[in-house]
């Protein structure tokens, strides 16, 4: 059986497109394309700034309690962590609290 190669993604846009596909803004920070906020409205404790300063990517997650973003709780090393960053999303989204009209 023969491998298939697949030409890797940018990260970064891999990220921003599942974000996006699930209903998350994304706010660039600074007018930077490798510093972004994801949220899903400013009301919503769901948020994360993601920044590439390296050769990884940081995802630090809103404090509510300072209001302003922690430390960096994910470090995106590998196609596989980025994978399993955008499930968090997907999950974030889906299990949301919602209000009632």
């Amino acid at each position: 059986m023969a491998r298939v190669a697949v030409q890797p993604v940018n990260l970064l846009d891999m990220i921003k497109y599942v974000a996006k596909e699930q209903g998350f803004k994304i706010s660039d920070v600074n007018g930077s394309s490798s510093k972004f906020d994801l949220y899903i409205n400013r009301h919503h404790s769901v948020a994360f700034r993601v920044s590439q300063p390296s050769d990884y990517i940081q995802v630090h997650q809103w404090e509510d309690n300072t209001s302003e973003y922690g430390r960096a709780v994910y470090s995106i090393r590998s196609h596989s962590d980025a994978i399993q960053f955008c499930n968090i999303l997907i999950a974030s989204a889906g299990i949301r609290a919602k209000r009632k009209q």
